[in-house]
């Protein structure tokens, strides 16, 4: 600045650097911009900004230095203070996220780039500044990017603006040409030369999970080791587990001179500061990529890469971040591999080959492509930055991810359809907090948990402030179950934040520390959940509307706030732990979670649950903070929600899908089925009045079923009187051989469709008459024109009676249109007792309407010569038919007489033909019993009278009718009991001749038949109807022995089954279970080989045996259940979406399969489940092989499928076909049956030639 004494700027020349001072002074001097790339260690950090102090930069205004961290800032200014010799946040200062160290005369101001990032929201053209340096560019991350875009932006309007990028040696050509062809300069770094050995792990040996790239570290470790080289040795590894593993097998094998070191994220600032100490003993730091640039370790002569890193990616598809294990990029693998040559020469062992290295990309995939872009977008439509479409990104975001940004910021009610901002999203934008942390705190004001919310938004922005140290895992663990609340990770925070400043009021700062740590708690990051808690509080005070809560708030406004922010983070129970989540993902519980839900394992070993973990219930409704995946989905941060809020909250972004559209008689209205979904997941399901969402269709429902088929139920004058006038009209239509039923309903609902409009219900329908009519119906009542639309002869209809008179005897006549048909024209119908009455000549005359067209189709038989006589032959039909009765004979014989005495035409008898009349007219007869049951049919008399006869013996033999019999009923007097009791059971024969009829024996047969009152003996009419009949009383007969026994085995078997309800809620309830289970175990028990003839000991030998196998059996039948449902969920364990293995073991474990098996079926259901779970891991190990062993299986299971024959004789091959894929695929399991592909093609002929026989 102006009238300042120049400071002295000095440069250390050991640094790289500083050898090319004036070669950069000079390029930043004449360009614009200017990358500079140099490794860690050559100075660039601390140097740049004092070169361009030395440049006079500072006297045009500050000069900013950004940092991707906080850490970095920090200590950078003060370094950078102390060589120029000046007081920190005097002359060069820092600012980061809550804290600044800068006056207004302050020369260079070191910040993190997120802050740059907020004073552009102030000061668009940064005026502030001179010169910006944005240090670690090759970071490339979101922050980076989008400053490095704005910054091109703001040099067309600010000419005078130097910008400085500087980078390690990666990738540098990309930041130049951003720039349009801004120069480079490289600076080397101090690196000693690093020897690189390629070790990679057998890919076999890997393949087959004999070895993992954990165990290939402790290999490569091991290897350093046995060199007898000094030197610490840093290893780098995915994640926090496989350093955890690595430090365990390192630990057993005993190497006691090794100082073993974890270093990631989470680690207490304690266990950190270890790293950076001096040991006596040699240090081996395992380490996730934290260690490649972030944090320069002393000491490090050996590095072992296992080239692999958890890295961050966010689905557009899922909206889901993840985590998944990944090869890192040729640039993270040489920034490890210069970790080795820091002090010395050293050796990097890489874990890949060099191929494999060759083959990765050159660089990293930048934050902006992996991540959730909503921030940046609200932000650059708030701030009126531009359009994220077309900013100058050095690489743009995919236009997914734009997309899902978007989606984003939609359901959070920031931008409306349009992508317009909405008052709400202005105000989220100027909340310094992820938009979708601060949508809650705005529906935290609605609620009024304001309090609540402000602590945990602040929560959620940090990384949780839980420790859990490796060596004192337990005891953390024990502590922090103090804070947890049963029902809510969110409220676990807010109890962790309230025990924290219950303690801060009392204790002093000293003090507060040993609090944090003898609680498990970073001290750092409680104090920084602290410092945004405030920030957010300061912020929303200057919201006018915002209030916080005096009184707490209650747990349903708590949540119903966070999930106004977290839609998409509903899930649904399927099963303990397990959900389906919103866009069709299935999630699992994360395991710290505090409604994570541990089941015990199948081991003798292991302990008890204790009382709190037995008393975890899950929740059908959750919602999560997030979506998290690395070797599964897992939500974290979980609660028990109401799916009601859902539908208020999430109201914008819920879609409605209706289906099946229906008349509902009982209310009178027109349905439909509204399925409620959010991003897919069904929440809600109801009826909804269907002229609500298509009122067209709903209209046409209510008018074809409520009004045309007549099932309105309320009387309305009108209808009534339209559905009469409609059943005679087509009664006269089916008459008079017009089959226009169909057409007559149409012409109803078009009648009225016409008039009516908005109708779906009788609601609907009496508004409707009001508000059109004034009330009266006169407009809804249709005439006979309406219907027929022509005059019908009404005279007609005298032709065609309801009933026959056929000399005194009358039957019923029934007519049909039903061309082509047996029943198409009139039938005549005629009780069997009646039969024998009927003279066969007067049937023809039945139905006078027939008459005259049968004279028409006889005259239209005769040759042609006598026809020419005879025109116009309708006339002549219409004069014959008047003329002819049934009391003079045949009507072949009196057209002959008639044609000669009216017309002189001679006929003869063979120049008929009865055969061109068309069989409708000539009536049907239909021969019935009492029970309206056919017994002959037909229009020829002769063949109906055989069917009679063939009927009537038929009956009788088989028995049917006997109850007529005196004999019969004599002989039910005799033998039947309306209730027979074991003790009191008769001894019977097979069967009893009663005595004979006409030389038939009538014989009858004792059967037990299961009634409401209990068990009877009755008499049957055949051996098979008294035998399917007693299969089922005898079991009742001998349940009733059993007595009490029975009922007590309920009692317990009810009691005992809820301990797999749980397990088999995905199945059924536990009613049903315990239901299927009792009839399972009744039939065991029960079980009989043949139970006729009835005899009194087989009835007591089946009760004693039953009393044997009662005891102990329930317990050990639920601990079979038990384990079938652990097999069961171990194979689902290893299956993938739609594999053929789960419609293998659907197939076995079903909602009714208790239902088909006996005791003897189920025990064998471990060992097939254990052979299915051999299979599928045998199986990706090596398919082919099981494609190949599993070819004779699919063709029988093929054949087994289109095999026609009855479910139980089927039912011993299906059996036969489940122990041979046990032989095929799991032998050593063994077999309960021999079986084998021989003894399979055996049974499948059997079956086909039984089948045959039968066809």
């Amino acid at each position: 600045m102006k009238g300042r004494p120049p400071l002295q700027v000095r440069y250390p020349e050991e640094l790289p650097i500083a050898i090319h001072r004036k070669e950069i002074i000079e390029l930043i001097q004449s360009n614009q911009v200017v990358v500079i790339a140099g490794e860690t260690g050559s100075g660039k950090t601390t140097q740049i900004p004092k070169m361009c102090l030395d440049a006079g930069l500072a006297e045009k205004g500050k000069i900013a230095c950004t940092q991707p961290r906080r850490v970095a800032a920090l200590s950078i200014s003060r370094r950078i203070a102390e060589e120029l010799g000046v007081d920190w946040g005097a002359e060069v200062g820092a600012k980061i996220r809550f804290t600044d160290k800068t006056r207004r005369d302050t020369l260079i101001k070191v910040m993190t780039d997120g802050m740059l990032l907020t004073e552009i929201q102030g000061d668009s053209d940064l005026r502030e500044y001179s010169v910006i340096i944005v240090d670690e560019a090759h970071e490339r991350s979101l922050n980076i990017d989008f400053l490095l875009g704005y910054l091109k932006e703001l040099l067309k309007r600010r000419r005078d603006l130097k910008i400085v990028i500087t980078s390690a040696t990666i990738d540098t050509k990309a930041f130049s040409e951003a720039f349009d062809g801004a120069p480079i300069l490289e600076v080397s770094g101090r690196l000693y030369p690093v020897e690189t050995i390629y070790a990679p792990i057998d890919e076999l040996l890997e393949e087959a999970g004999e070895m993992t790239y954990v165990d290939g570290v402790v290999r490569g470790i091991e290897l350093i080791l046995d060199w007898n080289r000094p030197g610490d040795v840093l290893v780098f590894l995915p994640g926090e587990k496989d350093i955890r593993e690595v430090r365990d097998m390192l630990e057993k094998r005993g190497f006691n001179h090794l100082e073993i070191l974890p270093l990631f994220g989470r680690l207490s600032g304690q266990d950190q500061d270890r790293i950076f100490k001096s040991s006596r003993f040699r240090k081996v730091i395992l380490s996730t990529n934290i260690a490649e640039t972030s944090i320069t370790i002393p000491g490090i002569r050996f590095v072992v890469d296992s080239g692999l890193a958890r890295v961050s990616r966010y689905s557009t598809h899922t909206h889901t971040r993840r985590l998944p294990i990944e090869k890192v990029a040729q640039s993270s693998a040489n920034q490890r591999k210069g970790r080795a040559g820091r002090l010395s020469e050293g050796v990097c062992l890489r874990l890949y080959s060099e191929q494999d290295f060759l083959s990765r990309p050159e660089f990293g995939t930048p934050e902006i492509l992996r991540s959730n872009l909503a921030d940046v977008i609200l932000r650059m439509i708030a701030f009126r930055i531009g359009d994220i479409r077309t900013f100058p990104f050095i690489e743009p975001p995919a236009e997914r991810s734009i997309r899902s940004g978007f989606e984003l910021l939609v359901q959070l009610g920031a931008l409306d359809k349009e992508h317009q901002l909405t008052p709400l999203g202005r105000k989220l934008a100027h909340l310094p907090a992820d938009p979708t942390v601060g949508r809650m705190l705005l529906e935290a004001n609605r609620e009024g948990c304001v309090s609540e919310l402000l602590v945990i938004a602040a929560g959620l922005s940090i990384q949780d402030p839980r420790e859990r140290p490796m060596d004192l895992a337990k005891d953390a663990d024990a502590m922090h179950r103090k804070f947890q609340h049963p029902e809510s990770d969110f409220l676990t925070l807010l109890n962790i934040w309230n025990s924290y400043h219950e303690e801060m009021d009392r204790l002093s700062q000293n003090q507060l520390r040993k609090f944090c740590k003898s609680h498990f708690l970073s001290y750092l990051r409680m104090r920084e959940w602290r410092d945004i808690h405030h920030q957010l509080e300061r912020t929303l005070k200057e919201v006018r509307s915002f209030r916080e809560n005096a009184e707490p708030a209650e747990y349903d406004q708590i949540h119903r706030a966070l999930l106004s922010g977290l839609l998409s983070g509903i899930g649904q129970l399927e099963e303990a732990n397990h959900y389906r989540a919103t866009r069709n993902r299935k999630v699992m519980i994360f395991p710290g979670s505090g409604l994570f839900k541990k089941t015990a394992r199948k081991s003798a070993k292991k302990k008890k649950p204790d009382a709190a973990e037995e008393k975890k219930i899950s929740f059908k409704w959750i919602l999560c903070a997030e979506f998290m995946e690395t070797n599964r989905l897992y939500a974290r941060t979980v609660a028990r929600i109401d799916p009601n809020w859902i539908l208020r909250i999430g109201s914008h972004v819920l879609t409605h899908k209706y289906t099946e559209p229906f008349y509902e008689e009982k209310n009178e209205r027109v349905l439909v089925r509204e399925r409620i979904l959010l991003y897919g997941l069904e929440v809600a399901t109801k009826k909804t009045a269907y002229l609500q969402v298509d009122a067209r269709a709903a209209t046409e429902i209510f008018i074809r079923e409520a009004l045309v088929e007549g099932r309105l139920l309320s009387k309305v004058p009108f209808h009534e009187a339209n559905q009469r006038l409609l059943e005679s009209v087509r009664d006269q239509q089916t008459r008079l051989r017009k089959g226009t039923g169909w057409a007559l309903d149409e012409k109803l609902y078009e009648f009225y469709a016409r008039r009516l409009e908005r109708v779906g219900s009788y609601g609907d329908l009496r508004a409707f008459l009001r508000d059109q009519h004034g009330g009266k119906d006169d407009a809804l009542r249709i005439t006979e024109n309406d219907l027929l639309q022509e005059s019908e002869l009404e005279k007609e209809l005298n032709a065609f009676p309801d009933v026959a008179d056929l000399k005194g005897l009358r039957l019923d006549l029934e007519y049909a249109y039903k061309p082509g048909e047996d029943e198409d024209g009139a039938t005549l119908k005629i009780p069997v007792e009646e039969f024998e009455s009927v003279e066969p000549g007067l049937i023809d005359w039945a139905v006078p309407g027939y008459i005259c067209k049968r004279v028409e189709y006889l005259l239209r038989s005769l040759p042609k010569e006598m026809r020419k006589q005879l025109f116009p032959m309708a006339d002549v039909s219409q004069e014959l038919a008047l003329k002819v009765s049934a009391e003079k004979g045949s009507l072949v014989e009196q057209l002959t007489e008639l044609l000669w005495e009216s017309r002189k035409v001679r006929v003869r008898k063979d120049d008929w033909s009865d055969e061109a009349v068309p069989e409708y007219l000539r009536p049907r007869v239909e021969v019935i019993d009492r029970k309206k049951k056919t017994v002959a049919s037909g229009r020829n008399w002769q063949e109906v009278s055989q069917q009679y006869e063939q009927a009537v013996r038929s009956s009788f033999e088989k028995g049917e009718g006997r109850e007529q019999l005196q004999i019969w009923k004599d002989g039910q007097a005799k033998f039947e009991a309306d209730r027979v009791h074991p003790d009191s059971f008769p001894d019977l024969p097979l069967e009893i001749v009663l005595g004979d009829i006409a030389g038939l024996p009538v014989k009858a047969f004792p059967g037990l038949e299961s009634g409401k009152n209990g068990v009877a003996l009755k008499l049957y009419p055949d051996l098979a109807t008294a035998s399917r009949a007693t299969r089922k009383g005898f079991p009742e007969l001998c349940a009733e022995g059993l007595g009490r026994d029975l009922g007590w085995l309920e009692r317990d078997l009810q009691k005992e089954v809820k301990r797999v309800a749980l397990g088999f809620s995905f199945l059924m309830d536990s009613k049903a279970l315990a239901a299927d289970s009792l009839s399972l175990i009744t039939r065991d028990l029960l079980a009989f080989a043949e139970p006729l003839p009835l005899q009194r000991d087989k009835v007591e030998r089946v009760i004693a045996q039953a009393r044997g196998k009662m005891k102990g059996l329930v317990p050990r039948y639920v601990d079979l259940l038990e384990t079938i449902i652990g097999k069961r969920d171990k194979v689902l364990r290893l299956l993938q979406t739609s594999s053929p293995w789960e419609i293998e073991l659907n197939a076995l474990v079903h909602p009714k399969f208790l239902r088909e098996l006996n005791l003897a079926r189920l025990h064998q259901y471990p060992r097939y489940l254990e052979a299915l779970t051999l299979r599928i891991q045998r199986a990706r190990q090596n398919p082919a092989k099981d494609a190949e062993k599993a070819k004779p299986l699919i063709r029988f299971i093929q054949r087994y499928q289109t095999l026609k024959a009855p479910a139980l004789e089927k039912r011993h091959l299906r059996w036969l076909l489940e122990e041979f894929k046990v032989q095929v695929f799991a032998q050593e399991l063994g077999t309960s049956d021999k079986v084998s592909s021989k003894i399979i093609e055996s049974a499948f002929r059997a079956l086909e030639d039984q089948a045959g026989r039968k066809a």
